[in-house]
């Protein structure tokens, strides 16, 4: 949609700070319950001790900040996917393996908490939804490479569809945790009873 596009693209360094900060704003206020109301572009521009001009100079409207922070909340699931498979050692147990991604994208979700859980709920009217799809099938692909390369022996039934529901049983899982707002020793007992099942699923294959 044209009211959701970023109106112009930061050349300079001052300019990068600046939507940066219009950003760090909008995240603290949404972070905070009950804060929804208070989200319009006047509180972020006060906020983030900018001009309400300033901040039109890149967004619109809040609907364009929300879409940024939507695409800046799953770039980070990905770039934590990719550095945890990065520093992962090669020789590893399926145990290993599924804890340290199921580990990594636990502390992506929690961290992000009444945030990702507003974000989510905006992503229809965002027209959001592809982009959680496209980076889905991304990681999708990634995790199938990973398992096929490290784990031949247990490649022997469909892959793709093996991934897709261990995929899916993480991102449920895990939202599911954020949307019902579980402290922190909850979460990791969910997690852990999350890695044993995934663990003992691919290992019965």
């Amino acid at each position: 949609m044209e009211t959701m596009s970023v109106r112009r693209t930061p050349q300079q360094e001052r300019a990068e700070n600046t939507v940066n900060s219009i950003l760090i704003a909008a995240e603290k206020l949404l972070s905070e319950e009950r804060q929804e109301a208070s989200f319009t572009t006047n509180h972020i521009a006060e906020l983030a001790g900018v001009s309400i001009g300033s901040l039109y100079q890149y967004f619109p409207n809040k609907e364009a900040i929300l879409a940024r922070l939507v695409e800046r909340m799953l770039n980070e699931s990905r770039r934590v996917l990719y550095e945890t498979l990065h520093h992962l050692p090669e020789t590893v147990s399926v145990e290993e393996f599924v804890q340290q991604i199921v580990g990594s994208l636990s502390g992506v979700f929690t961290s992000q908490g009444h945030t990702r859980r507003v974000l989510l709920e905006q992503l229809p009217m965002l027209g959001k939804f592809k982009t959680l799809q496209d980076l889905k099938l991304e990681i999708q692909a990634v995790i199938k490479d990973e398992l096929v390369r490290r784990f031949p022996d247990h490649n022997t039934q469909d892959m793709d569809s093996c991934v897709f529901v261990i995929v899916q049983s993480v991102e449920t899982v895990l939202n599911s945790c954020v949307y019902q707002d579980f402290d922190e020793q909850k979460t990791k007992n969910i997690v852990k009873e999350l890695n044993t099942m995934i663990s003992k699923y691919l290992k019965a294959r």
